[in-house]
């Protein structure tokens, strides 16, 4: 005959490893609770500096990058005010203040006397 009933070898097999499933579990459980524990005091520890030391950082920058978005936009007034001065005046090109603007003045340019003279034309005469 072969017996229905496990025999007492089979059973304690079986309720040695529940207990060490069980056991095995417990220990999963035991290190992930003192995982989450960890964490949460390095947070209330360090985390918060960690946090506001980020932020301070992301301050930092934003100052900066306005302080060089001020610095530009004064610079470009500056040189958009120094050229509306600039253009405000007659710009004298200084071809007027040559021999040649002299040469390009008379009527004949193969004068001899239009090449010796060393005195300038004024702008405005060119002008016309």
């Amino acid at each position: 005959m072969v017996p229905i009933n496990p025999s007492a070898t089979y059973l304690r097999h079986r309720v040695a490893v529940e207990r060490a499933a069980r056991a095995q579990r417990r220990a999963i459980r035991w290190r992930r609770l003192l995982l989450a524990l960890m964490c949460g005091l390095l947070y209330f520890a360090i985390g918060r500096d960690l946090i506001a030391l980020a932020r301070a950082k992301k301050n930092t920058v934003t100052m900066e990058i306005r302080s060089d978005v001020q610095t530009l936009s004064n610079d470009v007034e500056r040189i958009v005010g120094a050229s509306q001065v600039q253009a405000a005046h007659e710009i004298t090109s200084p071809v007027a203040f040559t021999s040649a603007a002299a040469l390009a003045g008379k009527e004949n340019p193969d004068d001899i006397d239009a090449w010796l003279c060393g005195d300038p034309v004024d702008f405005e005469s060119r002008a016309e």
